[in-house]
């Protein structure tokens, strides 16, 4: 992992770094068949699609912001920055007709 220096997150200062993660570790958390789908798009592009882990780091040892990024044959990019550490969160799940399922190669970053 190597440090891409400070920047502002959310107004506040920050240390990004930035490395790769391996396949086995990209696809963590992902069904059988997503990793199926994955290993076929794997052996159709001839290479390992490299995957990109950003995270950047508060004074307080906190990740702020955390990001995957791979770009071999497609791109995909998930960004997630946290802020109101120690408050209660709130979601609500979307209504069915805005939810769009997703297939192998399509979710190689998971959620």
């Amino acid at each position: 992992m190597s440090d891409e220096g400070k920047e502002q997150v959310n107004g506040a200062p920050a240390v990004h770094y930035r490395g790769t993660i391996d396949h086995a570790t990209a696809t963590l958390g992902m069904t059988a068949e997503t990793k199926h789908g994955l290993a076929d798009l794997r052996e159709k592009l001839g290479e390992d699609v490299p995957v990109y882990a950003d995270v950047w780091v508060d004074g307080k040892g906190r990740a702020v912001q955390v990001r995957l990024s791979c770009f071999g044959g497609m791109k995909a990019m998930t960004t997630m920055t946290l802020s109101d550490f120690g408050t209660s969160v709130e979601a609500e799940a979307p209504s069915a007709d805005l939810v769009v399922p997703m297939t192998a190669g399509e979710d190689v970053l998971p959620a």
